[in-house]
């Protein structure tokens, strides 16, 4: 029976605090103490005359060697259609003829796939640089959370000898949760929040919703702008995409938080379905409410000498024959278009004043008429006074 036993002499050389491996020479026992030595830049292996060069020296398809570097040596060792190394009598790592990793999978299907051996296995550790007994950080496998094993990949930390699972991805459905008690931040080192999203360049876009059907129309976006000053990063933008063109809706002030609404269209409240600039289906309260308008339609002309009033026999009889008053909207009209507040409440003033005219018309014919009375009670009292 002929066996196969290959010794490695080995010596270290210390250089630039560095440890380099240098294996002198290569011994071969085959069978009944029969010896072979492999010298410096040659091979051992099967079918020696099957080989290729690599960086200018020689290599067999199916051989272990030794190669002069610049520095000391290396050990070659080429299988034409993969290696694997094994363990206890299992393969524990596999080097396809592709170039291709595996850790406990014999058939790699990328640069480096690692397959455990056992459910909710970590697969992966980085340990930490000055205390290797802790992680510092670990991916691996865990439990989705309906409790099924392997259903989701787990990144980890270790801090203080305990593991701390921060982000979980579903396979299934490929949902990712952020499970760590800290925040979570992009583009800085130390967030503040939850989630913290500090953007490189000035007036950026820092969130976007995708269109579910159309995904180069944003649909959503979020980020910084210029407030009215033109000043950078002062406003926070709500922004919406619609057939390449972005439009800016909200924006908010971040110095004194005025609150703008760019849009050209209408802000509904309680109605889906807005039917001017801002349409509010229930109640408003406020503690005041200030509606502009000008000089010119404000209804102090009433008291001008030219104005035309209407005879309070001619308001009777518009009264009787409509049941509202001249130029006020009748009940039916309000209830199906409603009333504009500047416009009533500038006509109710209107009205006002045109009933402070009849006010002062009717002070002057009482006082005329109590005058008159006045007269005539005087002239009374004188007959009386005579026929006595």
């Amino acid at each position: 029976m002929q066996f196969l036993r290959i010794s490695l002499l080995i010596s270290f050389i210390t250089s630039r605090s560095k440890i380099l491996l240098l294996l002198n020479v290569i011994s071969v026992y085959i069978s009944f103490g029969q010896s072979q030595t492999i010298g410096m830049n040659s091979y051992y292996g099967a079918n020696p005359n099957d080989n290729f060069t690599y960086d200018g020296t020689t290599l067999g398809n199916y051989s272990l060697g030794w190669y002069q570097t610049a520095n000391a040596a290396e050990a070659r060792i080429s299988g034409y259609d993969g290696i694997k190394l094994f363990t206890y009598k299992q393969s524990r790592l596999s080097i396809s003829k592709n170039g291709l990793v595996g850790i406990g999978i014999e058939n790699p299907a990328s640069f480096l796939d690692i397959k455990p051996n056992y459910n909710n296995a970590d697969v992966l550790r980085l340990s930490h640089p000055t205390s290797p007994d802790r992680a510092g950080f670990i991916i691996g496998f865990g439990n989705d959370y309906s409790g099924s094993a392997n259903s989701a990949v787990d990144l980890k930390v270790e801090y203080g000898d305990n593991v701390y699972k921060t982000l979980s991805v579903n396979r299934l459905n490929r949902n990712m949760y952020y499970i760590g008690d800290g925040n979570f931040g992009i583009g800085t080192s130390n967030p503040t929040t939850l989630l913290d999203i500090k953007p490189s360049t000035i007036n950026a876009d820092v969130l976007r919703l995708s269109h579910p059907t159309s995904p180069e129309n944003a649909g959503f976006v979020l980020g910084f702008g210029t407030d009215n000053m033109g000043r950078n990063d002062y406003a926070v933008d709500f922004k919406v995409e619609y057939s390449d063109n972005i439009y800016k809706t909200i924006s908010i002030d971040r110095q004194n938080r005025n609150f703008y609404y760019h849009g050209d269209g209408k802000v509904g409240i309680g109605t889906d379905n807005p039917t001017a600039k801002l349409h509010v289906n229930g109640n408003i309260l406020a503690s005041e409410v200030t509606v502009s308008t000008t000089a010119n339609n404000f209804p102090d002309y009433v008291f001008q000498p030219d104005y035309d009033l209407m005879s309070l026999e001619e308001v009777e009889a518009y009264v009787k024959a409509n049941s509202h008053l001249p130029e006020v909207p009748s009940a039916e009209k309000v209830e199906a278009n409603g009333h504009k507040l500047a416009e009533m409440n500038l006509l109710l003033l209107k009205k006002i004043e045109e009933l402070t005219l009849y006010t002062i018309e009717q002070e002057e014919k009482i006082q005329s008429q109590n005058q008159l009375l006045k007269t005539f009670e005087e002239r009374l009292e004188k007959l009386e006074n005579s026929k006595n």
